[in-house]
């Protein structure tokens, strides 16, 4: 019998995420202003990289000519989760998102390990 240990790496999580945006101020804003995270490192305009502790977002802009081939219906990303230190605020948050403008899908949740699954998070109005 083989040892799970053994079979897989020892993964800690996920470190790091890179985004490509087609507007960085949205972007910036959005993952400082609601989701509170912190600028480590911003080496140019068209990239910077944030972190909410233990992790790392590098937001990198679209070039004009990646922004004129974009498709949504190319888009891969199905939704991001979360993990939250105390899960029942999460639906806090959530209220004070749409009452600055952000959308979720109705299938944003809090799963049992106090990951907060929400997807379409979107500006509703500008």
């Amino acid at each position: 019998m083989t040892d799970m240990k053994e079979s897989r790496p020892s993964l800690k999580g996920l470190r790091h995420l890179a985004l490509r945006v087609s507007d960085m101020a949205a972007a910036r804003a959005f993952y400082q202003e609601l989701l509170g995270m912190t600028v480590v490192w911003e080496p140019d305009p068209e990239n910077v990289y944030l972190t909410s502790g233990c992790d790392n977002l590098a937001l990198h802009l679209m070039s004009e000519v990646d922004r004129a081939a974009f498709s949504p219906a190319g888009q891969t990303m199905d939704h991001l989760v979360l993990s939250w230190r105390v899960p029942r605020r999460f639906k806090r948050w959530r209220s004070r998102w749409k009452r600055r403008g952000y959308g979720s899908s109705s299938r944003s949740s809090v799963t049992g390990t106090g990951a907060a699954r929400f997807t379409w998070l979107i500006r509703t109005e500008t």
